[in-house]
């Protein structure tokens, strides 16, 4: 699953999950422009009340320096 705040892209994150027990949150990215503004909560918030993934357990959130 991908989520993202469009018209031009600002924001973009991307999950992988079974659905039920566990969902790995991948790539959350706000451009530089665009940061500061709250926009990397609102991709938090937008994954974890999805419909799809309102009985998932598990968020596990990766990240890379």
């Amino acid at each position: 699953m991908c989520v993202g705040i469009v018209g031009e892209l600002v924001g973009f994150a991307r999950v992988l999950s079974d659905f039920i027990y566990k969902a790995v949150i991948f790539d959350v990215i706000v451009a530089p422009d665009e940061r500061g503004k709250g926009l990397g909560i609102t991709l938090m918030e937008l994954i974890k009340h999805h419909p799809k993934l309102n009985k998932v357990l598990h968020f596990e959130l990766y990240f890379f320096t």
